[in-house]
């Protein structure tokens, strides 16, 4: 289950937690709930994907939730022939969890690697005009800022629409160091 979030910080835990009870009293068969920022798709389980693997660190982003256990229908939380009470090997069960994620951005990160708008919504048109065959685009199908861009990474990118690639080859050049 995805939840978007506009906020960072504690204010993720306590939606992640309020979500959490919700989901214990009414889908208690939900093993993950996840925050995410505005520009991931909590519908879009590819998008959900990609944030859990570049915005998460799971020491650090990751709590779980332990519940009594409601159902007989989840055999992941006790086996179908489960009747024994006295067995003890089921005395702790059932005790059901969830994993509750945040995969929200902790800090400003680079853009997302893809070009921009503008320059796909040309390769779009070029496509049509090529009477190609209709694209299902999925989001993210362009780049978009994260916050971290610095100053030289613009110059940079500006060299490169110019066809000047290779100088950014050298000013990278000039800045390694020797090991």
């Amino acid at each position: 289950m995805g939840v978007q979030v506009s906020e960072r910080g504690e204010k993720v835990w306590q939606t992640l937690q309020a979500v959490s009870k919700w989901v214990i009293a009414n889908s208690p068969n939900t093993k993950m709930i996840i925050a995410c920022d505005p520009d991931i798709d909590p519908e879009n389980t590819e998008a959900l994907m990609w944030a859990f693997s570049f915005r998460v660190m799971p020491h650090r982003d990751c709590r779980i939730v332990t519940y009594p256990g409601k159902t007989r229908m989840d055999y992941s939380l006790a086996p179908p022939n489960y009747a024994d009470e006295e067995d003890v090997r089921y005395q702790d069960m059932p005790q059901a969890s969830h994993i509750l994620v945040n995969s929200t951005l902790k800090w400003d990160y680079p853009p997302v690697s893809l070009p921009k708008k503008e320059y796909m919504e040309g390769a779009l048109k070029i496509w049509a005009e090529e009477k190609m065959p209709p694209l299902t685009l999925k989001a993210p199908w362009y780049g978009y800022p994260l916050g971290y861009w610095p100053p030289e990474f613009e110059e940079q990118a500006g060299l490169v629409m110019k066809g000047e690639h290779y100088r950014v080859g050298e000013i990278l050049a000039q800045q390694r160091k020797k090991l």
